[in-house]
């Protein structure tokens, strides 16, 4: 899939507020006994931090302090649970996710569900109920981007679709320089969702500090915010087999809270395209010193298979790289730990529209050869 397509489901079904209920319809909320903002639990970074284990919030606040259990309860049916918003969003969409994007620029992530995946990379999930949260800190000047683009469509402020089964309702704000996003699918009822939203803004605008700023462990190796100067065009066109020139293009079209954390972290992502056309073969992205996401992530990942340890041309020490494919190698992921960065492709399946257009090695033998040009370019 092109970068450009991956649109924050939360605005998509957010501009369907329009078409039917809109913010100004929500019904009052329903009360519940949670204690008040500003009697929140302790928060769980600590004043030092371990820089191998990854980054911790910044802001003050645990996921209990956001959506405490007796809210939980009122306010979604049973079987909702705590959950981990990485391990739910690999099940569905097996990419650098989100939920890590936002943890290494210093952000809290959190989620309720009942067991069912949802990436919003991979559109809905009709089994899906929970909560996700995501608040990303210093994003004043992201925000304003996304307002500029959104204010008036229904997609700033607390709005529900109450014709998406299960019911949808979400949240776009901003308090101080932190940007809360939250997705609600399947509250009892939209006042229950109403009183979810409020709960998570008035806890992170009643939040102290968290912890101290990540710094990345010694000997990371820089990477740039432009994917071109570690993968170009050319080698990728020329790996694959591809007989027309490809474009390198990073994501275009709208705004999210995923597009500015990414863009706080100087984190780069492009798609390798045919020219003049929004089809191509292959995709990049990098997590800038998030081998530590890598290694929460492998474990979870089975999709298109499990990754699988293999040597390439140009490995430095504590350097990996894994390959996972499906069993035709139609569609293939390599992740590579280089320098403390975990930096990701997709060799796509076909989406050519001529033979001249068609990848023509093997997926997997062109994914391996495409790492080793990246381990070429970054420690050459």
């Amino acid at each position: 899939m092109s970068t450009a397509a991956r649109t924050s489901f939360a605005v998509l079904l957010a501009l369907g507020v329009i078409l039917g209920m809109s913010a100004c319809d929500v019904p009052d909320p329903v009360p519940t006994t949670d204690p008040v903002p500003g009697t929140l639990g302790e928060p769980t970074a600590s004043p030092t931090a371990d820089p191998d284990a990854g980054p911790r919030p910044v802001i003050g606040n645990i996921c209990d302090d956001l959506v405490p259990p007796a809210s939980l309860a009122v306010n979604m049916p049973p079987g909702v649970v705590a959950a981990d918003p990485a391990a739910s969003q690999l099940a569905a969409y097996p990419e650098i996710v989100t939920s890590y994007v936002v943890r290494a620029a210093g952000g809290l992530t959190c989620e309720w569900n009942n067991g069912e995946p949802y990436s919003g990379s991979a559109g809905s999930n009709p089994a899906y109920v929970g909560i996700r949260v995501n608040v990303l800190p210093d994003a004043t000047t992201q925000w304003a981007r996304y307002e500029s683009i959104y204010a008036g469509t229904g997609a700033v402020g607390h709005f529900c679709n109450t014709d998406f089964v299960p019911l949808y309702c979400g949240t776009q704000a901003i308090v101080g320089s932190d940007w809360i996003e939250a997705e609600i699918f399947g509250a009892v009822s939209p006042a229950a969702a109403a009183t979810l939203s409020t709960r998570i803004v008035d806890a992170v605008a009643a939040s102290g500090p968290g912890a101290p700023v990540w710094t990345p462990p010694a000997g990371t190796l820089p990477l740039t915010a432009d994917c071109r100067d570690t993968l170009p065009e050319t080698p990728v066109g020329i790996l694959l087999g591809v007989g027309v020139p490809l474009v390198a293009q990073g994501p275009a079209g709208g705004w999210s809270l995923d597009a500015g954390a990414h863009e706080n972290l100087g984190a780069p992502r492009c798609s390798y395209l045919y020219e003049m056309d929004m089809a191509g073969v292959a995709s990049f992205e990098a997590l800038p010193a998030g081998a530590w996401a890598w290694r929460e992530a492998r474990p979870l990942i089975t999709t298109p298979a499990a990754p699988e340890l293999v040597e390439i041309d140009f490995l430095s020490n504590g350097d990996e790289a894994w390959v996972r494919c499906t069993a035709d190698h139609e569609d293939c992921y390599l992740d590579l730990i280089v320098g403390n960065n975990w930096i990701q492709v997709r060799v796509w399946p076909d989406e050519a529209l001529s033979e001249s257009m068609s990848v023509t090695v093997d997926k997997r033998d062109g994914i391996l050869r495409i790492g080793e040009a990246i381990l070429g370019e970054l420690r050459g």
